[in-house]
């Protein structure tokens, strides 16, 4: 598969000796051929593959607040996310980007967004975990976010935050 790309001429002097490109070659066409058996095993009869989709808790709350956004909630939908994003929720109150990792600010931002829009109380125990780790962490304001403009005028643009908290990003225009 590989190997026309190691027969090109003007590379006839280099260091590296003909069998060793060769030998390397002929591992990479192994290496691939045994991914495309396996994937190949994976395929449904039909011909798809079915795999769970893995993804942290901002995906599941993002969608949640653009149900709100578009003001098409879908009531038994975001119970049921609301639902999962409790159940994975870090003994700290934290939210982290991966299973057993630790907690993600922006992440767990987003989440806190979500379930008080999803209608959970800011006094229950699982939001008050959450609510002391964001302020642990610097608060929903706070630079260390992986992108606070993003998440203050999503914050905004739900009623959470002001658009005043929102920096201004030169070159673009809200409309």
């Amino acid at each position: 598969m590989f190997t026309d790309a190691n027969t090109n001429k003007q590379f006839h002097n280099a260091p590296s000796s003909s069998a060793a490109i060769h030998s390397k070659a002929y591992d990479l066409d192994k290496a691939i051929s045994r991914a495309q058996n396996h994937l190949l095993s994976l395929q449904d009869e039909h011909g798809y593959w079915v795999f769970e989709l893995e993804a942290d808790c901002t995906i599941p709350s993002e969608y949640i607040m653009m149900m709100h956004y578009l003001g098409e909630i879908d009531e038994p939908l975001q119970a049921k996310i609301a639902n999962y994003l409790r159940l994975r929720q870090s003994e700290n109150g934290s939210y982290p980007l991966f299973t057993g990792g630790v907690g993600d600010l922006s992440c767990s931002v987003k989440v806190y967004y979500a379930l008080k829009m999803a209608g959970d109380s800011i006094d229950a125990p699982h939001m008050v975990r959450l609510r002391h780790y964001i302020l642990s962490q610097g608060g929903a304001a706070t630079r260390a976010l992986r992108s606070p403009s993003l998440n203050n005028c999503l914050g905004a643009v739900c009623r959470i935050f002001l658009w005043k908290s929102c920096c201004f990003l030169a070159g673009f225009r809200f409309i």
